[in-house]
């Protein structure tokens, strides 16, 4: 398809001062084929007022405040386009982003998810990117790690073909923060084949406002707390859902193999988030415990080093852990 049809949804709450930016940079953007979709998920500023302005250039939606997920659901209802491309109120698309996407679509038509490089601007100083970050694309066996441990795919940057949310369902609407990795690991475990434009097509803000939804508001210096807890919900559905091989993709190439195993089981341990998901991280430690006296294993520098630091960190805020994993360290096998 050489002039495929984008879809842009931009769901806002109560960022009437940044949103009229967001909106603009799809409006002015060199490859014209696409609609824009404006959610307001309840506001109670002066955002309906300011997106109206915009007249039918888009589409305007109103709804009661549930959070992004809610909104982009709502959104993800309009779409006629084949491409899907969601924007954060706060964030700006630079002129050429659509055009690049385009291009690439073209060239290989089976792509379906695709992001790219971005840009770090900082306030009100839109014009002025303070860090620009290339897009990496890690060996595909392994993007679920990647997401969780590098969290380097900046999701306003991703577009992604309309089919991938027919096949594996709506945004989480129990997240209010990271419902977006949430939504990108299941299109990769669906199998879509993903891409990357290595360069920035975004500008990321950086601001002191408030985040989340009228249920759960809170302040930027609470970001890295509320990312920790609703990541602990992602996380401890796929704990559950994915096999370990998943969590160490050389295990699927001989899967009785004792040390791929260990090595299996700490991978998983580092990805869980301490303490939301402590029940799952006792019952990896107790695995551990047996696999190693059952097979007389030795922990290497690397294991021994994340094991001290594990233990180190739990002495106060989680003594179950420090504990099975102080007496898991005193296991030594010559």
């Amino acid at each position: 398809m050489r002039n495929p049809k984008f879809s842009v949804i931009i769901p806002t709450y109560n960022r009437a001062n940044y949103v009229v930016e967001a909106v603009e940079s799809v409006l002015q953007q060199t490859y014209q084929g696409f609609e824009l979709i404006v959610v307001n998920d309840g506001s109670t500023d002066d955002t309906a007022e300011v997106i109206r302005r915009f007249g039918d250039r888009i589409c305007y939606v109103e709804k009661a405040n549930g959070g992004k997920a809610s909104a982009v659901n709502l959104g993800l209802k309009y779409v006629t386009g084949e491409y899907v491309w969601i924007l954060d109120d706060d964030d700006i698309g630079l002129p050429n982003k659509l055009e690049l996407h385009a291009a690439q679509f073209a060239e290989d038509p089976d792509l379906r998810f695709v992001y790219t490089g971005y840009e770090f601007i900082e306030g009100e100083r839109s014009d002025l990117p303070v860090r620009s970050f290339e897009a990496r694309m890690p060996p595909i066996d392994d993007m679920v790690m990647y997401l969780f441990g590098r969290f380097e795919l900046c999701s306003p940057t991703v577009v992604a073909h309309r089919m991938c949310y027919d096949r594996v369902g709506c945004f989480d609407e129990r997240l209010i923060r990271g419902q977006d990795y949430d939504m990108w690991i299941r299109i990769i475990r669906a199998g879509f084949k993903i891409g990357i434009i290595k360069h920035p097509t975004l500008r990321c803000r950086m601001h002191e406002g408030d985040r989340g939804s009228a249920a759960d508001r809170f302040s930027a210096g609470d970001i890295r707390e509320k990312n920790r807890e609703y990541l602990g919900l992602i996380v401890q559905k796929l704990y559950w859902e994915l096999p370990l091989k998943a969590f160490y993709t050389r295990l699927a190439q001989d899967p009785n193999d004792p040390i791929l195993i260990m090595k299996a089981l700490l991978r998983r341990l580092w990805v869980m988030p301490l303490p939301v998901l402590q029940d799952e991280v006792l019952r990896d430690l107790d695995m551990l415990e047996t696999h190693v006296e059952q097979h007389r294993l030795s922990f290497d520098e690397h294991a021994h080093r994340f094991l001290m630091g594990l233990k180190n960190t739990t002495e106060q805020t989680a003594p179950r852990v420090a504990k099975k994993v102080g007496k898991i360290l005193n296991i030594t096998h010559d």
